[in-house]
């Protein structure tokens, strides 16, 4: 398990951001690297793994935050909690989401700098695609990535990924060289998750 978060110590459990990225099985085997956030905001975290001498897969496990007005009613979001660290990390009137995309991009450039490395970015990113213009277009051209989902199956009617939501605003990303490798790509319904499974089998 790889685990990203802040180190600061809050008055209260809930911290800004948080991710765990977790590989089972053979898998195991290829790890060689860990991928965190070095900024200790919890935005990502993910493994490198190394499948021959000079081929490497990274996965990255992702979280953006939602946009949130700074004000005392949003004070334990964590779009305002990173807003307050990165003031103290010395910028000025930071934008967490916007700060989010540029550092990311700047993660995956770093991680695939061979032609031979592969990525895949499965990403939170609370943004419908193209709504915004330093968004997930923006990592998608900066990055070379792909949205493998669309890639696979084709243009289609968009479907919410959030609940109460109607757009799609989570992502599995990658580069375009993965795609050989994609035998099949989907969405789980809502309501038919790992727990929900797990007790249907009990009956």
């Amino acid at each position: 398990m790889v685990e990203s978060t802040t180190t600061d110590e809050y008055e209260r459990s809930y911290l800004p951001g948080g991710t765990l990225h977790i590989t089972i099985n053979q898998w195991t085997t290829y790890i060689s690297n860990k991928i965190q956030d070095q900024s200790n905001l919890g935005r990502w975290s993910g493994n490198s793994y190394r499948l021959s001498p000079t081929k490497n897969l990274h996965i990255i496990t992702a979280y953006r935050p939602c946009k949130n007005m700074i004000n005392e009613t949003t004070s334990m979001s964590t779009y305002t909690q990173q807003y307050y660290k990165l003031i103290n990390m010395g910028y000025s009137n930071p934008d967490p989401r916007k700060k989010f995309i540029q550092v990311l991009i700047k993660q995956i450039q770093i991680l695939t700098q061979s032609v031979d490395d592969y990525i895949i970015v499965a990403l939170d990113a609370n943004e419908s695609m193209g709504s915004d213009t330093y968004g997930i277009n923006n990592l998608l051209n900066e990055c070379g990535l792909i949205n493998i989902y669309q890639e696979r199956h084709g243009e289609s009617e968009e479907f919410p990924t959030h609940v109460n939501g109607t757009k799609c605003i989570d992502f599995i990303l990658g580069s375009i060289n993965i795609m050989p490798f994609i035998n099949k790509v989907g969405y789980i319904p809502f309501h038919e998750g790992i727990e929900e499974r797990n007790k249907l089998d009990e009956l």
